[in-house]
């Protein structure tokens, strides 16, 4: 196919493969933004997960802490 004389490399492009494209422009946009809306959903899910090992980490050293201040009150209470 011979193109129009005013019809730029560019433009011949985009066309040809826009008559050669399986998936429409709607479709297409749709799948973009899908892909945008699992890429967020990811990323809030990893920081949901580093908040919840953090708090999980925290709870563990609090409760180490009041453990070993009930265990020394103990030993010093059965010292004397």
């Amino acid at each position: 196919m011979i193109p129009p004389d005013d019809e730029t490399l560019e433009q011949m492009l985009v066309r040809v493969l826009n008559e050669n494209r399986t998936v429409d422009n709607k479709t297409h946009e749709f799948h973009h933004r899908m892909y945008a809306l699992d890429l967020e959903a990811r990323k809030r899910r990893l920081e949901l997960w580093e908040k919840f090992k953090l708090s999980i980490v925290g709870s563990v050293a609090l409760g180490l802490i009041v453990f070993l201040g009930w265990l020394g009150k103990l030993v010093i209470d059965n010292i004397h």
